[in-house]
């Protein structure tokens, strides 16, 4: 069975939590927070909110928000969502990019510290073989 609709009433203060999913961190840095403020003073003048209070946590949200239509909150809502969440999702493909990137240099490193040894090993051998044929 779905669950019941919110009821919305225009023009009357509504209490929102949105929590991140599982309630992972929503929020790591102050750029987060900056850019999810930012978003939301955008969203709330295209969809006729009035934002009377909000309290940004690192996992979750309270708004406290006055809307114009009812269908407005849900459209407010659903886009700050949609937005935190594309937000995110770039975030994480840049640390995944980076945590290779990362991998990567340390196996050249690796690679060129396995290079070396070999390098030195020859150069002992070919001495080795130069001060043999010398003593003959």
């Amino acid at each position: 069975m779905p669950r019941m609709g919110r009821v919305v009433l225009p023009n009357y203060p509504h209490h929102i939590v949105q929590r991140g999913h599982n309630r992972q961190v929503v929020f790591a840095c102050a750029e987060d927070f900056q850019r999810y403020l930012s978003d939301m003073g955008e969203l709330k003048e295209a969809f006729h909110i009035k934002l009377y209070a909000w309290c940004l946590m690192t996992n979750h949200v309270h708004l406290l928000v006055c809307p114009e239509s009812a269908a407005g909150l849900g459209q407010f809502m659903k886009s700050l969502a949609a937005r935190a969440t594309r937000y995110r999702n770039r975030l994480m493909r840049v640390y995944q990019q980076e945590d290779e990137i990362r991998e990567l240099t340390a196996g050249l490193r690796a690679e060129k510290a396995h290079v070396e040894q070999l390098q030195r090993q020859l150069e002992f051998t070919q001495e080795q073989a130069r001060q043999r044929h010398h003593d003959c």
